[in-house]
């Protein structure tokens, strides 16, 4: 094995084992509402390439893995949200999420959230995964030092917007020189 990959694949072990934190740490803020019901993961290529590109987002989840995927980008963000009704085995993915954290100074920094999309069909925690994708991003920023989270291109269809707006408190940039996207943010500091 070589140095450098060597040096990815112990990379790729530590931010799993943040991410995986922030999981935990996610899973626990919606406990009161979901119990043991809810489990926050790595969202998985067979998850994306069996579910997530069936639900209709109009995004390019199969693009996405092979441009973003965490062995090639270790600090990405990626989550799957699954119910539990019954037990591990039961768990079903109803939500996903995938990003980026920035490389940039402190005072800009960032985790945003490229994708992001829901099972249409029976979710159980409709009108929550934003919610939860936007708090397990806040907990990974908050473990690898970033400032804020974002939205990127965010779909500007009502209602989704609207919720859009309540979940981030109204706080929307549309895209200019320096950040060629329209994202809402949301800032963990003060």
């Amino acid at each position: 094995m070589s140095s450098q990959s060597l040096q990815r694949s112990e990379a790729w072990q530590r931010y799993l084992l943040i991410r995986q934190k922030a999981y935990k740490n996610c899973t626990d803020e919606f406990h009161d509402l979901f119990g043991d019901q809810l489990l926050l993961a790595e969202l998985s290529e067979p998850n994306v390439r069996g579910e997530v590109v069936n639900w209709g987002s109009g995004l390019d989840w199969l693009g996405l893995l092979s441009k973003t995927n965490n062995m090639k980008r270790p600090r990405n963000f990626d989550l799957g949200i699954f119910h539990v009704p019954d037990g591990r085995e039961s768990a079903r993915l109803v939500g996903a999420a995938q990003g980026r954290a920035s490389k940039g100074h402190k005072a800009l920094s960032h985790v945003r959230i490229d994708f992001l999309a829901r099972n249409p069909e029976a979710n159980p925690f409709e009108g929550y995964i934003t919610a939860i994708a936007v708090q397990c991003a806040a907990h990974y920023a908050s473990l690898i030092d970033k400032r804020r989270v974002l939205l990127t291109n965010p779909e500007k269809k009502e209602p989704v917007f609207q919720h859009f707006m309540e979940v981030f408190e109204g706080r929307y940039r549309e895209s200019d020189r320096n950040f060629p996207y329209d994202y809402f943010y949301l800032n963990l500091e003060g």
